[in-house]
């Protein structure tokens, strides 16, 4: 009867360690798959020819005119890419990217290599390891990226609004409004509908209502600058 028990406590000991190295190392090849897919891309000849770092970032660098597209297939579908690459003015008549009228060969690999751009996560266990929503929050714009447009700071890109003061600018209720489904509440709006949770908006919300612009060297100028304008009392 120990020695059964002992045997036991060792095959599930072991199969244990073997879930938890499994997990590490498949987490591991997976951040190797997407950066390899980020390599790749980069280093395309379509992408080279077009010289796309002009204004895009891949990899580490690139302009800052157009969006990081680094996990661009976490925010865009398959349809959307193939009918943004064919004609952007279609989709965002102000755009500043050119039609580079991609030929059917070159728009399907750009495509193929666009969709690879994907970095996979969970949701519900940013959630769960993150109880202080604020924190998930963060975690989850991350995740999702939207550095890629938005900006925080000296963080990100200006292609979306800037949400260094977004907490100081919006309630909560009318973030909440807007990230169940961007395109609904604005139609033509550059923003993806994300499909968030009603626990991703909680989080997300409490995350963009912290951003109110005081932990920021930059904003603290921006705030400073402003109020020395907008002062009526006089001066020397």
């Amino acid at each position: 009867m120990r020695n059964r028990i002992l045997m036991i406590i060792v095959v599930t000991s072991g199969v244990i360690a073997f879930s938890h190295s499994g997990g590490i190392a498949g987490a591991k090849n997976s951040d190797q798959a997407f950066q390899k897919a980020i390599d790749h891309f980069a280093r395309s000849s379509i992408v080279q020819k077009k010289n796309c770092i002009t204004c895009h970032t891949i990899g580490k660098s690139g302009g800052t005119v157009g969006p990081i597209l680094n996990q661009v297939a976490n925010r865009r579908t398959e349809a959307w890419l193939r009918k943004w690459l064919k004609n952007p003015n279609s989709l965002k008549p102000s755009t500043k990217m050119p039609n580079f009228q991609f030929n059917d060969q070159e728009l399907n690999q750009l495509v193929a290599d666009m969709k690879r751009l994907r970095r996979s996560f969970d949701p519900e266990k940013i959630l769960a390891d993150n109880p202080d929503p604020v924190q998930a929050g963060e975690k989850l714009f991350q995740a999702y990226d939207c550095f890629a447009c938005h900006r925080i700071g000296k963080k990100g890109r200006f292609v979306g609004p800037n949400l260094t003061w977004v907490g100081w600018r919006k309630s909560r209720d009318w973030e909440t409004v807007w990230l169940r489904n961007p395109p609904a509440y604005k139609p033509g709006t550059f923003m993806p509908n994300f499909k968030l949770s009603e626990k991703e908006i909680s989080a997300l919300t409490a995350f963009l209502h912290s951003l109110q612009g005081q932990k920021n060297e930059e904003a603290r100028k921006w705030e400073s600058m402003t109020a020395f304008i907008l002062d009526a009392r006089p001066r020397e």
